[in-house]
C-alpha cells in the first residue's frame, strides 16, 4: 500500500513573516495511511476536536487570569484594605451603637438636596480616594482590556463587576450601573449576579430614582435567597430598612426582617437577624416590641459579639419603659461575665447606666458618675451619646446654656450624634452672639447702622427657625422688617424668610407677604421666586406706565382681574400725567363694568376720568353716560355737566341714602340696607379694589348693569401702535 503524502508548504508564511520566498521551501511530510484514517471514528474525531477546542479555551483563561484579572482582583484587595484602615475597620469588630429617632425633626431635617446620612456613607469622598485612585483608574483600564481581547473567557462577570465597583468608588453612578445591567443580563446564574444586584439598587438610590431602587432591592433579595448570599442578604435588608424610615414606613422597614428569621434555615444567622432587628424596633422608638425580640436572641446559641449586643439594648429599652430594677439587673450580668470585659472597659455599661440615672431623675448619682467617667467620654460612643442624650433634656426645657455645654462635649470628634450635637451647638452659638451682639448696639439713625441691626435681628430669627421656635423665629424676622432701611431691598429677604415659615400653619399671611415682596420688590432675587409662587406670569413684572397699561389688558384677557386693576392702579397712582393715564382708567371702569359687574365700582372711575382728564377721548366717550348717571341718582347734573352743557333734561327724582364719593358732583350709593331673605348672596368673583389705586366704596350685591353707564358692550379698543390712546368709535 502506497503511503499517503501530505505536504503542507510554507512559503506564503515565510513571505508573511519576512523570510525571503525564494529560498528553499520548507515543507512538513505527514505520513499516514489510508487505512489508519479509515480507522478512526466520529466518536474519536469529536474527541480530538473537543479537546483542541477545551485546550483553546483553556488557554484563553489561563492567559487573562495570569495577565489581566489576578492583578485586577489583587487591586481591588488592596483598595478595600485601605478603606477599611482609613475607617478603622481592620481592628475587632465592637458593638454598634444605635440611638432612637427623636420626635421632633430639628436633627433629622437635612439640607435643601442633600442625601441621606446612611446614602452619603456609602460615598467614597475625595480625600478618602486620593490614596488609592491610580489603582481604581488601573482596575477599569485592566477590564477595559479583558472585555475587548477575551470577551469568550470565564471571567467577564467578575471582570465586569469589578469595574463596576471601580466606577463606584470614583463616584460615577451611570456607568456604575451600566456594567451591573450588563452583568445582570449576560450572567444571570453568576456568583456576581447577587453583588451587582446590591451595587445596581446602591446606583439608583444615590441618584434618588427610588421607584428603580425599590425593584432592584426586591430582586436582589430573591437572586440573594437563590444563592443563600446572607451577607448580600443583610445589606439588603438594612437598605430597605433606611429607605422606609425615610419615607415615614415603620411598619415596611421591619417586615424584611421578620419574614428572614422566619424562614432561614441557618440558626447563626437567624439570631444575627434578630439582634437587628430588636435594634431597629430600638430605633424607631418602639421599646417594647425591641425588648421582646431582644430576649429571643439567646435561643439561637448566638455567638459573643451578637449576644453582647441583644443583652445591652434589651437593657436600653428596659430603661426607656421606666422598667429600672430589671435594666440593672441585665447590666450587673454582663458586668460579671469576664468574656465581656473589654466591652465593659469600652465605656458601654457607663453610657447605659447613665441613660437610667438621667431617666430615673437621680441626679446625684448621675452627676456623680458623669465626674467619675470624664476622663472615658472622647473615647467612648456610648457615653458621647449619653451626655448627648442629656443635652437634649435640657435643649427641650429651654434651658440653652445647660444644653450648649453638653453639646460642646459631645461635639469633641465623630460619633452617631456628632452631627446633631454640632448643629445645635452652632444655632445655640449664633444665637447667644446675636443676643450679644444686639444688647451692645444703641440707637441706629443711619441707614447703615439699621441695617446692620436689621441683619442682626434677621440671623436670630433665621437661628431660631433652625431651632424650631416658630414664635420666636416670626417675631425676630418682623422686627428686622421693621428696622430694616425704607430703601434697602434686603427687606425682601427678611419677608420671604417670614413667608416661608408662616406657609404651613398661616398660608394666607404667606401670600400676602409674598404679594408684598413682588409689589415692593420686583426685580430682587425673592421678588422672582415670589412671582412664581404666586403663579404670575410675566407681565405682571413691569416699570413703567405703557407696560403697566400692556400687563393690565393682557392679564384682563386672561381674567386675572384683581392683578388687571393692580396694574392699571399703579398708572394712576405713580404716572398720574402720562399720556396712557386715562386709558387705564377707562379700563379699570370697563372692568368693573362689564367683567366684574360691579356698576358703583364702574361708575366712580368713569366719573374720575371725567374729572381729571376731560379733554381726554375717553372722557368725552363717558361723560354723557357718567353724567345721566349722576343726575338720576343725585337729581341734578354733576358740577363740570352744569358748566357747558343744559341739564333740564336730566331730573330724575333724588335718591335717599346717598354717600359722598371723593369725586366732587359723583355720589355713589353704599346699598347698606338689609337684603332679602330671597336674596342672591353675594358673587364670589368679586374681586376687591386693587391695592395703590383710589379705591372706590365698598358695597354689597351690585345692581343689574345699567345700560347707560355701559354705551359700548365690546372689549376695550387696542393700544394704537404709536403709543397713542386710541378713541372708541
Amino acid at each position: 500500500m502506497q503511503p499517503s503524502i501530505l505536504l503542507i508548504n510554507s512559503t506564503k508564511k515565510s513571505a508573511a513573516v519576512g523570510v525571503n520566498p525564494r529560498a528553499p521551501s520548507i515543507s512538513v511530510w505527514l505520513r499516514t495511511s489510508k487505512a489508519t484514517m479509515s480507522k478512526l471514528s466520529a466518536a474519536q474525531l469529536c474527541i480530538v476536536l473537543m479537546a483542541a477546542i477545551g485546550g483553546c479555551r483553556l488557554w484563553d483563561n489561563t492567559t487573562t487570569y495570569f495577565n489581566t484579572y489576578y492583578n485586577m482582583r489583587r487591586l481591588e484587595t488592596e483598595i478595600t484594605d485601605e478603606f477599611r484602615y482609613q475607617d478603622e475597620f481592620a481592628k475587632p469588630p465592637k458593638p454598634r451603637v444605635v440611638v432612637p429617632i427623636e420626635s421632633d425633626l430639628v436633627l433629622e431635617r437635612q439640607a435643601t438636596g442633600a442625601l441621606p446620612v446612611y446614602l452619603d456613607q456609602m460615598i467614597i469622598k475625595p480625600n478618602k480616594l486620593q490614596p488609592v485612585r491610580i489603582k481604581v483608574d488601573s482596575i477599569i483600564i485592566k477590564g477595559s482590556k479583558i472585555l475587548a481581547t477575551h470577551g469568550e473567557s470565564d471571567f467577564v462577570d467578575g471582570t465586569l463587576y469589578l469595574m463596576a465597583v471601580a466606577y463606584f468608588y470614583r463616584s460615577e453612578w451611570l456607568p456604575s450601573n451600566i456594567k451591573c445591567q450588563e452583568l445582570i443580563v449576560q450572567f444571570p446564574k453568576s456568583t456576581y449576579s447577587p453583588d451587582a444586584h446590591l451595587l445596581s439598587a446602591k446606583n439608583y438610590l444615590i441618584q434618588r430614582n427610588i421607584p428603580k431602587a425599590e425593584q432592584m432591592l426586591s430582586r436582589t433579595v430573591d437572586i440573594a435567597w437563590e444563592q443563600l448570599r446572607y451577607d448580600v442578604l443583610s445589606e439588603a435588608f438594612r437598605l430597605q430598612a433606611e429607605l422606609a424610615i425615610e419615607q415615614g414606613n415603620y411598619d415596611r422597614a421591619v417586615r424584611p426582617y421578620r419574614q428572614a428569621i422566619a424562614q432561614c434555615p441557618d440558626e447563626s444567622q437567624r439570631a444575627l437577624w434578630q439582634v437587628d432587628l430588636g435594634l431597629l424596633l430600638y430605633r424607631i422608638g418602639r421599646f417594647e416590641n425591641a425588648e421582646r425580640e431582644l430576649a429571643i436572641v439567646e435561643q439561637y446559641g448566638p455567638d459573643r459579639l451578637p449576644l453582647f449586643e441583644s443583652r445591652y439594648y434589651r437593657s436600653l429599652a428596659l430603661i426607656r419603659l421606666g422598667r429600672f430594677a430589671e435594666a440593672e439587673e441585665v447590666l450587673d450580668d454582663l458586668e460579671r461575665e469576664r468574656r465581656f470585659e473589654d466591652y465593659v472597659s469600652a465605656g458601654y455599661l457607663t453610657g447605659a447606666r447613665l441613660e437610667l440615672y438621667r431617666l430615673a431623675k437621680r441626679t446625684a448619682l448621675l452627676d456623680s458618675l458623669e465626674r467619675a467617667s470624664s476622663q472615658q467620654v472622647t473615647a467612648s460612643d456610648a457615653i458621647l451619646v449619653a451626655h448627648f442624650q442629656r443635652g437634649l433634656e435640657y435643649f427641650r426645657a429651654k434651658d440653652y446654656d445647660n444644653a450648649i455645654k453638653y453639646f460642646a462635649a459631645t461635639r469633641v470628634r465623630r460619633s452617631p450624634v456628632f452631627d446633631g450635637a454640632k448643629r445645635l451647638f452652632d444655632l445655640l452659638n449664633i444665637r447667644q452672639q446675636k443676643l450679644q451682639q444686639l444688647s451692645q448696639m444703641g440707637a441706629a439713625p443711619s441707614d447703615s447702622a439699621r441695617r446692620i441691626r436689621a441683619y442682626t435681628e434677621f440671623e436670630l430669627g433665621r437661628a431660631h427657625d433652625e431651632l424650631g421656635n416658630r414664635d420666636s423665629a416670626a417675631y425676630w424676622y418682623q422686627a428686622a422688617t421693621e428696622h430694616a432701611p425704607a430703601t434697602d431691598t434686603i427687606a425682601a429677604q427678611f419677608l420671604y424668610a417670614r413667608a416661608r415659615l408662616e406657609q404651613s400653619r398661616q398660608p394666607r399671611v404667606a401670600d400676602s407677604l409674598l404679594q408684598i415682596i413682588f409689589d415692593r420688590y420686583p426685580f430682587t432675587e425673592y421678588g422672582q421666586h415670589a412671582k412664581q409662587l404666586l403663579g404670575f406670569t410675566d407681565y405682571a413684572v413691569v416699570d413703567s406706565a405703557a407696560e403697566l397699561v400692556s400687563s393690565g389688558e393682557h392679564l384682563r384677557r386672561a381674567r386675572n382681574y384683581s392683578l388687571a386693576l393692580a396694574q392699571l392702579g399703579k398708572v394712576i397712582t405713580n404716572y398720574p400725567t402720562h399720556r396712557l393715564a386715562p386709558r387705564a382708567l377707562y379700563l379699570m371702569g370697563w372692568t368693573w363694568e362689564n367683567d366684574l359687574a360691579n356698576n358703583d365700582s364702574a361708575l366712580y372711575y368713569y366719573a374720575l376720568l371725567v374729572r381729571r382728564y376731560p379733554v381726554s377721548e375717553y372722557a368725552k366717550d363717558v361723560s354723557r353716560s357718567v353724567a345721566f348717571a349722576v343726575t338720576k341718582r343725585e337729581g341734578s347734573p354733576p358740577p363740570w355737566w352744569k358748566e357747558g352743557h343744559d341739564t333740564s333734561a336730566a331730573s330724575p327724582a333724588s335718591q335717599p341714602n346717598a354717600t359722598p364719593s371723593p369725586v366732587p358732583g359723583v355720589r355713589v350709593p353704599s346699598f347698606q340696607a338689609q337684603p332679602s331673605v330671597n336674596a342672591a348672596p353675594p358673587s364670589p368673583n368679586a374681586v376687591p379694589p386693587p391695592p395703590g389705586a383710589v379705591s372706590p366704596p365698598p358695597g354689597t350685591t351690585p345692581p343689574p348693569p345699567d345700560p347707560m353707564l355701559a354705551p359700548h358692550q365690546q372689549s376695550p379698543p387696542p393700544p394704537d401702535p404709536s403709543g397713542e390712546p386710541r378713541p372708541k368709535p
